[in-house]
């Protein structure tokens, strides 16, 4: 259940750093892959400000377990984004990449 949670994400992150796509585009990318999961997936999970909340929570935790390498202005910046990730993905939106 943990991987379905963190594939979006992940797909989001990844096609963002690729250097021949834009943040317009990853953006794009994630919005779909998000409509193919509600659309196909057996058990689909609605991307809310609940799914928004866990994919930070997810990324603090897998990224820096031991929090040795994100700075208390890092956790800051991200957690900007608990309940907004979802919007960004819905609409589109590049701030969180940026």
């Amino acid at each position: 259940m943990r991987n379905i949670i963190i594939i979006p994400l992940l797909f989001f992150c990844v096609s963002s750093f690729c250097q021949d796509k834009t943040l317009q585009s990853a953006a794009n990318d994630a919005f779909l892959v998000t409509r193919m999961a509600e659309k196909f997936h057996l058990q689909p999970k609605p991307v809310n400000d609940v799914f928004s909340s866990d994919m930070i929570s997810l990324l603090l935790k897998d990224l820096d377990e031991d929090k040795i390498y994100f700075t208390r202005e890092d956790i800051n910046v991200l957690e900007k984004f608990r309940y907004k990730l979802d919007d960004e993905i819905n609409n589109r939106k590049t701030a969180f990449l940026e």
